[in-house]
């Protein structure tokens, strides 16, 4: 006759906290991968949509834009790109943005990773562009609220250079003409302020290559 003895219930140890969080972490990451890879996607596919309807989005693609992680992707493939076929959708996608911190600094919504940065990402393809016609809407853009205001700087402001910049703000009948002009020239009055716009350039490219990047 077989003799059963009860099995004693082992405790299971608990597992250290770091190892939880460092699992957690991966599978966030997985997750933030695979959303900015389907996001890439959409953004691929709005930049095709645009250039074979002449300069037109489909009302899909015109929703899809209002994600704010396609948005970033779509700056990411930009900014490998020659930038003039795509004036009037970087300046739609502009208008996108600046509603998107309204939105955030109203609390009306949150943001989901860094896409906040998107407004001065695609500031910076505005000011790539080089217009003249671009300096309204980004004085606008920066006075929506204070954060905005801090972070969006006078570098902005000069993608056509400094000489076209002060003679277009000089024959504008824009109101602020006189205030953004002098804002222009204080930059431009400090020493090295080349060698910083420079700088600035760089770290803009490097942030904007590097968006989803785990």
């Amino acid at each position: 006759m077989w003799n059963f003895f009860k099995r004693k219930n082992t405790p299971e140890l608990p597992i250290p906290p770091q190892i939880v969080a460092q699992v957690e972490g991966e599978i966030s990451q997985n997750r933030s991968a695979e959303k900015n890879k389907i996001s890439f996607l959409c953004a691929e596919k709005i930049l095709a949509c645009f250039e074979h309807s002449q300069g037109l989005l489909t009302p899909d693609s015109e929703s899809e834009l209002d994600s704010p992680r396609v948005r970033q992707q779509l700056y990411k493939i930009l900014l490998e790109r020659p930038l003039a076929p795509y004036s009037t959708l970087i300046r739609q996608v502009f208008e996108k943005e600046v509603q998107y911190r309204i939105a955030l600094w109203d609390g009306t919504i949150k943001d989901d990773g860094d896409s906040y940065e998107g407004i001065y990402r695609c500031a910076f393809l505005l000011y790539r562009l080089g217009s003249t016609s671009d300096i309204h809407s980004l004085w606008v853009a920066k006075h929506i609220n204070m954060d905005v205001g801090t972070s969006m700087g006078v570098e902005f402001f000069i993608g056509a250079g400094f000489q076209a910049t002060v003679s277009y703000l000089a024959e504008s009948n824009l109101q602020d003409a006189d205030e953004i002009s002098s804002y222009v020239a204080g930059w431009f009055d400090q020493d090295d302020s080349e060698k910083w716009q420079k700088h600035w350039e760089l770290s803009m490219v490097q942030n904007i290559s590097s968006t989803g990047d785990a």
